[in-house]
């Protein structure tokens, strides 16, 4: 193989790693908002079987709580963009929640599959670069 094609494999070699690392970390993201979701969806579970009156300990930041008593735990209010904020049932909210995470691991399944694209692609390229050098 001649040094000119060596070095156009060697830098698809490192391209496709450049890709990995900056899916990986796509990855870890998707991941860090499943977490959340599952936290918000469990957060919907205890406000809903929470009684009128009851008090709860509602999350302003990390660490940082606001004590409330429930009037209505039937109904939230959503923000649907454009910080514009609806009344929505808890069972639609639940819903919208449980909408959320199957978008988030319909996209987890397509960058997991294009990850293991890349790692193909890129042990063809290593192999193709060894054997060229075995000469």
């Amino acid at each position: 193989m001649e040094e000119e094609h060596m070095k156009k494999r060697y830098m698809e070699i490192q391209m496709c790693n450049y890709q990995m690392k900056e899916i990986e970390e796509q990855l870890k993201q998707v991941d860090s908002q499943l977490v959340d979701v599952d936290s918000v969806f469990d957060s919907l579970a205890s406000v809903e079987n929470a009684k009128q009156g009851d008090e709860l300990l509602i999350p302003i930041s990390n660490g940082i709580f606001l004590k409330a008593k429930i009037e209505d735990n039937n109904s939230l209010f959503v923000n649907v963009g454009s910080d514009t904020v609806v009344k929505k049932s808890m069972s639609d909210s639940k819903a919208l929640i449980m909408e959320n995470k199957s978008h988030l691991l319909k996209f987890k399944e397509q960058l997991t599959h294009h990850l293991n694209a890349l790692i193909v692609q890129e042990q063809k390229l290593r192999e193709e670069l060894s054997l060229a050098q075995n000469v």
